[in-house]
């Protein structure tokens, strides 16, 4: 209570800065982080992006790049998505819309319903005794909209498995230079075409699983820190 989206995202930076993670919720949530410095597109890969995956438990983010094509430090020019092995393979749904609506009480799951009629549920988590429905959001449902990956969480025996995928995802692998980097290369537009980007400024990472168990809670993207990986490139 008091919060709003200017507070969380001072919240968000302390994190970062202090060497902390952030959790982005469930399917939809997101974070957009300014680099310092221009990131410059050169011969592979370009930036890396950490979480806290590890084998057997994988909450895949999606990752989008911009340029500050008109110079005002603002993330409002054109966006384009890094695509992982999913979308490259087809086997990502684009666009998905995802609407959730604000429970009773915080004691509650919070109930969704996808663009695709799916209906399920975050469900409540004796862990963290706090409202999954942002408290700061001043209307009773609120929606999102992204790409879903592939379900990957399923049930072995009393434990609970979420599969990674290949490559191309936030939070998926653990972390290394070869899991946890990305090329601008892999930048494509809203028709899925290949576009030739010199530079990005900035990133958004996305949580794009839809999944949920009662031990483990929400698959929610965890991000922590952010590198450019050609931070001397423009001297």
């Amino acid at each position: 209570t008091g919060d709003d989206a200017l507070s969380m995202a001072r919240k968000c930076l302390e994190q970062f800065e202090n060497g902390k993670m952030i959790s982005l919720g469930g399917f939809g949530g997101y974070v957009t982080v300014r680099f310092e410095k221009t990131v410059y597109n050169l011969p592979g890969a370009d930036f890396r992006i950490d979480g806290n995956a590890f084998q057997g438990s994988s909450e895949p983010g999606v990752v989008w790049v911009s340029a500050d094509v008109n110079g005002n430090g603002q993330p409002d020019d054109p966006w384009y998505e890094l695509y992982g092995s999913e979308q490259a393979a087809g086997r990502s749904t684009q666009a998905y819309t995802i609407t959730y609506t604000k429970p009773a009480s915080a004691d509650q799951d919070t109930p969704w319903r996808g663009s695709d009629d799916r209906e399920g549920s975050i469900l409540f988590n004796s862990f963290h005794n706090h409202y999954y429905y942002p408290m700061w959001y001043d209307t009773d449902t609120k929606a999102f909209t992204g790409t879903l990956l592939p379900e990957n969480m399923h049930k072995e025996g009393n434990q609970w498995v979420m599969s990674s995928f290949e490559y191309g995802y936030v939070d998926n692998l653990p972390n290394s230079p070869e899991n946890s980097s990305f090329d601008i290369d892999m930048a494509r537009d809203g028709d899925g075409m290949p576009v030739q980007l010199e530079s990005i400024r900035f990133v958004r990472i996305q949580c794009a699983a839809i999944g949920c168990n009662n031990l483990t809670g929400e698959q929610s993207t965890e991000v922590s820190t952010i590198y450019n990986l050609h931070p001397h490139a423009d001297q």
